[in-house]
């Protein structure tokens, strides 16, 4: 495990995620873990855990770290203002659904060079106010950077999606030059019955409702239709043969 570097060799850099409720996945690397261990450390040598050690430790994981882990928004907390040096590098993902001010947050700490990562041609950041719409307020730094004639480098290799799926994105939204990758065309198993080829459609009415003491509504026959999703096994088939009507194309 680990990343490689230009010249392909593997190494383990110092990570650090900054933010709230970290899934376990990443816990290993979480601020608030990190400091914990450090505090734990602490306390067995007879030190004092105080507010004062605490910020001092927080500080010192931020400025040992090769690559910190933030949301746009998160990475406006003053924790970032005790850094000691700006970052060499800034990477934001999902960038052309973030609106602009929100993508300026992470860049007031100084950096070196600035990548913008994502895809114009999906859903743009979500904004309730049709007169902030109006105004443009809805397009992302990454559209209005494109829109200015800046090189934009396009990704034209998927690789998760059956050939027989990604034909129509890759004519109706990329011009036809999105690739698909090496054995994406393989066969699986389920591929030979007719209801699990690489996409069907599954036929769900159902009838939305309103919840209780809430502006939400909710489909439950559509939310059980979602449970059909993935690469079932072939025992699946025959209970749920009896209660959807499956067309495959």
């Amino acid at each position: 495990s680990g990343i490689r570097d230009e010249n392909n060799n593997t190494y383990n850099p110092k990570i650090v995620r900054i933010g709230l409720k970290a899934h376990h996945s990443v816990k290993a690397v979480s601020m608030d873990y990190l400091i914990q261990q450090k505090l734990s450390g602490v306390a067995s040598d007879g030190g004092r855990r105080g507010a004062g050690e605490y910020d001092r430790i927080r500080a010192s994981l931020l400025d040992e770290a090769a690559i910190v882990f933030s949301t746009l928004s998160f990475s406006g907390s003053a924790i970032f203002t005790r850094m000691t040096r700006a970052f060499d590098v800034v990477i934001i993902d999902e960038a052309a659904q973030a609106v602009e001010p929100a993508t300026l947050v992470p860049l007031v700490h100084g950096c070196r060079q600035v990548f913008l990562v994502g895809d114009p041609v999906q859903l743009p950041a979500t904004v309730i106010s049709k007169t902030a719409q109006n105004l443009g307020y809805r397009t992302s730094l990454f559209q209005r950077f494109q829109a200015a004639g800046f090189p934009v480098q396009m990704l034209k290799i998927q690789y998760r999606m059956h050939p027989e799926i990604s034909v129509f994105p890759s004519k109706e939204f990329y011009e036809g030059i999105l690739e698909d990758g090496e054995g994406l065309n393989k066969k699986r198993p389920w591929h030979s019955y007719s209801c699990f080829g690489p996409f069907c459609f599954f036929d769900v009415d159902g009838v939305e409702s309103q919840l209780s003491g809430s502006g939400s509504t909710v489909n439950e026959d559509e939310g059980s239709g979602e449970t059909l999703e993935g690469p079932f096994p072939v025992d699946l088939w025959r209970p749920i043969k009896g209660s959807y009507r499956c067309k495959h194309r």
